[in-house]
């Protein structure tokens, strides 16, 4: 059984989890667009998604 079937979370905390997230990513980058630019801020923020990604969803 994969962990995605295993848990699985309510619609309302999601869409709540998932407001936070964005709204937290947003306030950070805006930290980071004088030190790292657009590009780089954007590639950061692609990048530690893809890593929550892989850990939540990895193989295994």
């Amino acid at each position: 059984m994969s962990k995605a079937s295993r848990f699985a979370l309510p619609a309302v905390p999601a869409v709540l989890l998932s407001i936070i997230s964005v709204q937290g990513g947003a306030a950070l980058a805006k930290q980071l667009f004088p030190v790292l630019g657009a590009a780089g801020t954007t590639s950061l923020r692609i990048g530690l998604s893809a890593v929550v990604l892989l850990a939540w969803y990895g193989p295994g």
